[in-house]
């Protein structure tokens, strides 16, 4: 039946509140918390009884939402591990924490807000409105970061991959801005492509090049696949780029905004190692705009989508990709851009394999 409300969150406080008092050598100042050896476990129960009731009385569908996308995405990851004979796929710490317990996660939210309201320095309806937002806020961003990542892991999976290849990139030191001592702007040689025993999605923010997560050879297309999502700037010039691919001015399109996943398709690997330099961003083949949110549908978020489409000119179209039903979203009526509502079945996922198995390796003439 699930976990019951017996009492509010306010009462599972009231009885915190109640043990801190009785307990005076705890002490919760606003430059110091500490909770001596002996009570510590009994506080932190308490403590997280309030978190848990505060979550489930506010969040319940929310969090209900955030497993059911955890467990698909456990899955998918379990079969492209699997298939791949790999060790792990990585995450940012917040993104992994969500994937693995969301309640944790949410409950994290609440931490320094309930040390507050200890304090003293708030209240009640400031709790609420806080924890509320922050939330809400990290369920929309989380539900999203985890849509993306089970819908690339999933058409991997549906590829059915037998090997897997990672870019080596530098890093550059962020304190300075160097690269083994290259100034930025300045060239260096483009990055090797190596077999790889994971998938990574984590990314630093000060980077030589922007490169894919991960790349695939995938049998059934007979061609390599990279995917990328996330897109950074990079701070590198390359001194040479693929001549078999097309290259854009990086500053006429604005690639950075959230909710893109880059595909491109090759024979060779080494012509999809790199996305863009400094200066030139790659023509992707096929761009994904992958939407997890109930409510994303509006004109401004359709005009975004069309905006990117028109510059990017993938040139093998835009998938739409909505977690939910949008009303509206069918009548979009511009050519080269495809919707498929998802919902958590990666099998709706088809059509995006026929064109990627059907046109792979048909751009590297």
């Amino acid at each position: 039946m699930g976990y019951e409300m017996v009492k509010s969150w306010q009462q599972e406080y009231m009885q915190l509140a109640d043990f801190v008092q009785k307990h005076p050598k705890i002490k919760i100042l606003d430059t110091t918390i500490t909770i001596p050896s002996n009570v510590r476990s009994e506080f932190y129960k308490r403590f997280n009884n309030v978190r848990k009731k505060y979550l489930y009385k506010h969040f319940r569908e929310e969090l209900n939402i955030s497993m059911q996308l955890c467990l698909h995405y456990k899955e998918t990851t379990r079969e492209i591990i699997d298939k791949l004979n790999i060790e792990r796929v990585n995450n940012p710490n917040e993104i992994h924490q969500f994937l693995e317990n969301p309640e944790i996660s949410f409950n994290n939210d609440q931490f320094d807000d309930l040390f507050d309201l200890l304090r003293d320095n708030i209240g009640f309806h400031d709790y609420n409105q806080r924890v509320l937002k922050k939330i809400d806020k990290s369920f929309q961003n989380m539900l999203q970061a985890g849509f993306e990542r089970w819908a690339l892991l999933s058409i991997s999976v549906l590829l059915n991959p037998d090997s897997l290849f990672a870019v080596n990139l530098q890093p550059i030191i962020a304190s300075t801005g160097l690269l083994l001592c290259e100034n930025p702007g300045s060239y260096i040689e483009l990055p090797d492509v190596l077999e790889s025993k994971d998938i990574s999605f984590n990314h630093d923010k000060t980077v030589a090049f922007t490169v894919p997560d991960f790349i695939i050879y995938s049998p059934l297309a007979k061609g390599y696949a990279s995917f990328r999502i996330d897109y950074n700037t990079a701070m590198i010039r390359a001194p040479h780029l693929s001549l078999k691919r097309e290259w854009y001015s990086r500053y006429a399109i604005n690639a950075e905004e959230p909710g893109m996943a880059l595909i491109y398709l090759s024979n060779d690997k080494n012509d999809i190692r790199v996305i863009s330099d400094k200066d030139k961003l790659c023509r992707p083949d096929l761009v994904l705009e992958i939407r997890g949110s109930n409510n994303w549908y509006n004109r401004n978020a359709i005009n975004h989508v069309l905006r990117r489409h028109r510059s990017l000119k993938p040139r093998l179209g835009t998938y739409i990709l909505s977690s939910y039903p949008q009303r509206g979203l069918n009548d979009i009526a511009e050519e080269g851009i495809r919707i498929i509502t998802t919902g958590l079945d990666k099998e709706r996922l088809y059509p995006i394999i026929e064109m990627i198995t059907n046109k792979c390796g048909q751009f590297d003439a």
